[in-house]
């Protein structure tokens, strides 16, 4: 089960799209799943965050 970190957003190729206020507060993340649909592929993928000892 994966929970919702951020919910569908419409995007756009070759644009930047940054998240700030959208992101629910889930605590500590130790992994990812990214989907899109339709499937077109994805050339990068960065996600920032700060590490912390458990």
């Amino acid at each position: 089960f994966w929970q919702t970190l951020l919910p569908e957003q419409k995007l756009q190729m070759d644009a930047v799209h940054t998240f700030t206020g959208e992101i629910a507060a889930l605590g500590t993340l130790t992994h990812i799943r990214f989907n899109i649909f339709p499937d077109g592929g994805v050339s990068r993928l960065r996600l920032w965050g700060k590490v912390q000892a458990r």
